[in-house]
């Protein structure tokens, strides 16, 4: 039985690919790792859908009785890998309530409401030719007040079926068409409306009479009723069986803006390009996007050599050094992790023997960010998040600084201005750039011929401030990437005041 009951579940790669097959729901953010790491998450996502499939392989049949009502809400992403809790609560004889929580953090709510029915066989049919390949790419403008987008669904059978085996479903259980129109939410949102910048929040949906539908194939039509300012889309949906009403019900989901890219045009107006670092040579740790691709520009365009060292965002980074190809510096890329000793040290004598100096190290890099509490569920995170991120500082400053000291280098560390206003959601994020600062105080003394600069860089327009979880982190607030770094190096070019110096751009 579902009362009270809580169990853990966690999610694995291949139940995002067999939910994708099964649903048709091929947005990137969940099947495409490359893809997801340019989004605010930096990982690839659960489905919320799938979530719920999670929660409903816990409810008990009920005899006699199919869904009839379902209502969820999605509060915070979910990922991969993570144990989950969920808890089952019979709020009434037909009505079941499921949370999704990763400790004390409500994830997700689902509320599953049943009625007198019998599962009615319905034959499968040809797949629509409708169905998308590519989830729409949609300008938000399309979404005015009564716009209706119309299709056809139909979820992949094999994989449908896969999928009710995984999570123990059961078809009679809940109906097989409700399971349908279930997986048909997902595709909806993250495939047509919005498409692929999509995050789902909410879906609640009405059953009518799902016995006297004659076919699985569906036709939908999704009307729009309103896109505020936020970015939440709210649109009335209604699905058909042929001509016989399954039911209507409203989806809203978050539309995030398009990524901003940073332009090289945009750090050249700030910080116009000149030979005054010519001969210089600097390694950016971080270089291929965000902060790091501008302040590689902005050296370049002083005539700086840059190895710009990137790890998996590649493409990112041969855009950024073709970009720059008629700078009066030079760009070159320097792929590899950057808290592995071994590719450091190597990188080291390369440097030594191909550019006998180095002039600045600059350590930008830091893992992805998501909000986490104090809390035993998320202890190991933000342990292993601390380790990740403080490597991507201690091992280039460790090998590097003996570079730097045999000409007066300057070793840069990027921290952030939140080590003094501390946000409660970031304890993981705080306690790293805490113990960076640490770090770089300590290699001060212990390399008294290399300057060191902190740069305390106030909010900043990241991918971070991009998402539903922005109003965190201040949604559309914050210093452009170019201007931070315009001023960065322009701190640069003025020389060193200290041997260890905090700069505020």
């Amino acid at each position: 039985m579902d009362d009270g009951r809580s169990f853990t579940v966690r999610f694995s790669l291949d139940d995002l690919m067999l939910f994708s097959a099964a649903s048709q729901d091929r947005n990137p953010c969940h099947v495409s790792p490359g893809y997801a790491r340019r989004t605010p998450y930096g990982q690839l996502l659960v489905n919320g859908i799938l979530a719920a499939f999670a929660g409903l392989s816990g409810i008990a049949p009920r005899s006699g009785c199919t869904l009839s009502r379902v209502n969820l809400e999605y509060r915070l992403a979910m990922f991969l890998d993570i144990d989950y809790t969920v808890i089952l609560a019979k709020q009434s004889p037909r009505t079941t309530c499921m949370k999704l929580c990763d400790g004390s953090k409500i994830l997700m709510k689902g509320e599953f409401s049943f009625a007198e029915g019998g599962l009615v066989e319905v034959p499968w049919g040809e797949p629509p030719e409708s169905i998308l390949q590519i989830p729409a790419d949609r300008d938000v403008r399309e979404f005015t007040e009564g716009a209706i987008t119309r299709g056809e669904y139909l979820p992949d059978q094999t994989a449908w079926r896969a999928l009710l085996d995984r999570f123990e479903i059961s078809e009679r259980a809940f109906g097989g068409l409700q399971l349908s129109v279930l997986l048909w939410s997902s595709y909806l949102v993250g495939m047509v409306q919005p498409g692929l910048r999509s995050m789902s929040h909410k879906f609640t949906f009405a059953f009518e009479n799902p016995e006297r539908c004659r076919t699985a194939r569906l036709s939908y039509e999704a009307k729009v009723i309103s896109l505020n300012a936020f970015g939440s889309l709210r649109s009335e949906v209604r699905l058909f069986s042929g001509t016989q009403s399954v039911g209507k019900g409203e989806s809203r989901a978050f539309v995030m803006p398009r990524n901003r890219l940073g332009s090289v045009s945009a750090v050249e107006a700030l910080l116009p390009r000149s030979d005054q670092m010519k001969g210089s040579v600097a390694l950016v740790i971080g270089a291929s996007r965000g902060l790091g691709a501008m302040l590689t520009a902005a050296l370049a365009l002083q005539g700086c050599t840059v190895l710009a060292n990137f790890d998996r965002s590649e493409l990112e980074a041969h855009r950024l050094r073709e970009s720059l190809a008629q700078a009066p510096g030079r760009i070159v890329l320097a792929k590899g992790d950057a808290a592995e000793l071994a590719w450091c040290e190597e990188l080291a004598a390369r440097v030594s023997r191909e550019f006998g100096r180095l002039d600045f190290l600059i350590c930008n890099a830091c893992p992805s960010l998501l909000p986490l509490r104090l809390e035993p569920a998320m202890v190991k995170r933000i342990n292993s998040y601390v380790g990740d991120a403080l490597r991507l500082v201690s091992v280039p400053i460790s090998v590097f600084s003996g570079l730097l000291a045999e000409n007066s280098g300057r070793g840069v560390v990027i921290s952030s201005i939140f080590v003094e206003t501390t946000p409660k959601e970031l304890p993981h994020y705080v306690a790293v750039k805490c113990a960076v600062e640490g770090l770089v105080r300590v290699a001060a003394l212990q390399y008294p011929d290399v300057n060191f600069l902190l740069v305390r860089p106030s909010k900043l327009q990241t991918d971070l401030t991009n998402g539903p979880s922005s109003a965190l982190f201040g949604q559309g607030e914050g210093m452009l990437h170019e201007v931070a770094a315009a001023r960065f190096v322009q701190r640069l070019q003025s020389g060193a005041k200290e041997q260890l110096e905090v700069f505020i751009p």
